[in-house]
């Protein structure tokens, strides 16, 4: 499939869309459903898989279209070359969040038998990355193997798991770039939450106290309006945060102020983590575009040169 169907008219029509600041959903307020964004991906020759991982690096966005998320929308589609093949960027980033990002998942797995099974399931990516068509068998074989790595409950059990959710075949499971981003960011809470000393007493203890409170916050606050209006979760979202520290303020219990730095902490983490990841992706767009344009100018050198 070609980026924008090869048409530059569908490229800059989605670029006049987003100065308008609509009709594409990857800044829809709310954000767009994981089926809508593969229907878009698919009417606009793009990889599905590309625009599943891209979207949850955007910025979260509730009634209002979030400017940054309009910005990185803009440089995403615009990195992209009309007629490109887009289907291995996706691959590319699985092995670029293995050993090519700041904070990499192979700097946390030291163990070098553990390593070398992860390096194994990413090598599949490469070869993917690279137009080879990888049997499923393969793909299926590296995920029992980084299964049993997974059961580990350390840091380099969970950067299998990271690796795991993805060890796919992306045009049959679109999806599965951004299982493995999601799982990445459950890392990061994992190591803030292991770093404040926060295990499953401390999980019991605040939920206790809230199991207390949500009712006396759901007369307050009323029934969740749900997705369908964005300005009415938006207010809601506000309402119920505002209502919920003034009931915990009431307990004479560290813990709520315990969890809010903790939060506060993890946000700034995946900000960083997704701050990295949108760099990454931008830099492969235009790793793919020098590789593709290599290849037709060796083939047009050839044919001029015979």
């Amino acid at each position: 499939m070609k980026a924008f169907l090869g048409d530059a008219t569908i490229k800059a029509a989605l670029l006049a869309a987003l100065e308008n600041k609509r009709g594409v959903p990857l800044v829809e307020p709310g954000g767009a459903t994981e089926p809508r964004l593969v229907e878009w991906a698919r009417e606009i020759g793009l990889a599905p898989s590309l625009v599943l991982l891209a979207a949850r690096y955007f910025p979260s966005t509730g009634a209002a279209v979030d400017l940054a998320a309009v910005a990185f929308a803009r440089q995403l589609l615009s990195a992209i070359d009309v007629g490109a093949e887009t289907s291995g960027i996706a691959h590319a980033w699985l092995a670029w969040a293995w050993e090519g990002a700041p904070e990499s998942l192979a700097a946390g797995m030291p163990s070098p038998e553990r390593h070398q099974t992860a390096a194994d399931a990413v090598a599949l990516h490469r070869r993917a990355a690279s137009g080879e068509a990888v049997a499923r068998e393969a793909w299926r074989a590296a995920r029992v193997r980084l299964n049993g790595l997974a059961q580990a409950d350390d840091e380099q059990g969970r950067a299998a798991s990271v690796l795991e959710a993805g060890a796919w075949d992306f045009n049959l499971a679109p999806g599965a770039a951004d299982d493995a981003l999601h799982a990445w960011e459950g890392l990061y809470r994992a190591r803030v939450r292991r770093a404040d000393g926060w295990g499953d007493a401390e999980d019991s203890r605040l939920e206790g106290i809230l199991n207390e409170v949500r009712p006396i916050l759901r007369k307050r606050v009323g029934a969740n309006p749900g997705r369908g209006d964005p300005n009415a979760l938006d207010a809601y979202i506000a309402q119920w945060r505002t209502e919920l520290g003034a009931l915990m303020a009431a307990y004479d219990d560290p813990i709520w102020d315990r969890f809010t730095v903790q939060q506060k902490v993890i946000s700034e983490a995946l900000s960083r983590l997704r701050g990295q990841g949108r760099a990454g992706i931008l830099r492969l767009i235009g790793e793919t575009s020098q590789s593709d344009q290599s290849q037709w100018g060796g083939e047009t050198g050839a044919a001029s040169s015979g």
